[in-house]
């Protein structure tokens, strides 16, 4: 699930359709697409609508373009790439010309590993290059995240177990505007940590945020991947993270889900400084998130689900809903299924690795 924010309301990509809500949570419109037989991950506004991406019925990635009410203008499959595989986890970046990027993760059939995969498309949908990161049997790269940096070129952020003697790592690939890899980071320590989500940061770097065995982790790196400090945040029930923002005080905001020992979900949102303390939390019982976005009155969008139904609030600066409870449930018309976790495998040389150890406690 992924929501894009327009000028007068919110875009929720709901596996299969878009959903469109005004500022005060109505509903204005719903559209599906059954013809493209889409599994969508993505989706972002585009100067003249939208842009939904995921895969079709055979894994193989897919863009659909629609105008700003929803209806579809043209659709694309990429089969260009050799890559007829299982591709999941896909993130969309609307690009400076117009066009597209593309992020996905590759696992071909049969096989026991998994590679990054990046396209570029024009504004018409055409491909016009691809590049393939992390190839090399018995290793596990994956990516989750993508953006167009200020240089043209692209971030993308993902997890490895690449040089790795603790499982997986939080991933940073860096490259030029034709893809070609620039350098890449690992950051991690000796459990499994994933990276969701990635924003370039107002002085040029990078925030990136995900989760270990139990605690979100929050790692934050100059412009050239190094890191500068990473805060862990949690308890013990299991926690998760789908989303970070920088905000408008130059802190973060983080979207999340904690799911306890007896299965109850509550939606979590993480408000720090700008180096990552803890400023204020609030969790909404029975809900998990998957985005977030600032409004422009300080306070924040969150979207995920409750009870198989699209969920959306709006709060205040301090992550309060004023009139609770005033979020939005929406009926989702087509039922789509969210994947979880990281395809397994490869194992790639040539990685720049940072060592660094965890926070045993959340950061206050």
């Amino acid at each position: 699930m992924d929501m894009a924010t327009t000028q007068n309301g919110y875009v929720v990509e709901d596996g299969a359709s878009l959903v469109k809500i005004d500022t005060n949570g109505r509903l204005e419109w719903t559209q599906a697409y059954p013809e493209t037989e889409v599994r969508a991950w993505s989706v972002v506004q585009t100067g003249d609508g939208f842009a939904l991406a995921g895969t079709d019925q055979n894994r193989i990635p897919l863009l659909i373009k629609t105008d700003e009410a929803g209806n579809m203008q043209w659709w694309m499959t990429y089969h260009e790439t050799g890559t007829d595989d299982y591709c999941n986890m896909i993130s969309l970046a609307y690009t400076a010309d117009e066009g597209y990027a593309i992020a996905a993760t590759v696992t071909p059939y049969y096989e026991a590993w998994s590679a990054s995969l990046l396209l570029k498309i024009d504004s018409s949908g055409n491909l016009q290059w691809f590049k393939l990161y992390g190839v090399a049997s018995d290793n596990n790269s994956a990516v989750t995240s993508i953006i167009q940096t200020r240089d043209g070129g692209f971030a993308l952020a993902g997890a490895t177990n690449i040089n790795s003697s603790g499982g997986l790592d939080f991933w940073l690939l860096k490259t030029d505007a034709a893809g070609n890899l620039q350098w890449n980071k690992t950051y991690g320590g000796p459990e499994d940590e994933e990276a969701k989500s990635l924003f370039q940061t107002a002085d040029g770097g990078y925030i990136l945020a995900g989760y270990t065995t139990t605690y979100i982790w929050l790692v934050k790196t100059d412009s050239n991947g190094s890191l500068e400090w990473n805060q862990t945040f949690g308890g013990p029930d299991f926690n998760t993270c789908s989303s970070v923002i920088q905000t408008s005080d130059g802190g973060y905001a983080l979207a999340g889900t904690q799911s306890s020992l007896f299965g109850v979900s509550r939606a979590l949102l993480i408000k720090t400084d700008s180096r990552g303390s803890l400023e204020w939390n609030q969790t909404y019982d029975h809900a998990t998130a998957f985005a977030i976005s600032q409004a422009t009155d300080g306070g924040y969008a969150l979207a995920g689900s409750m009870s198989g139904n699209i969920w959306l609030i709006k709060t205040d600066a301090a992550g309060l809903i004023p009139e609770f409870p005033s979020s939005v449930i929406l009926f989702a018309l087509l039922s789509g299924t969210l994947i979880a976790g990281l395809a397994r495998a490869v194992r790639a040389a040539n990685t720049d690795r940072e060592r660094l150890h965890l926070n045993p406690t959340p950061s206050q």
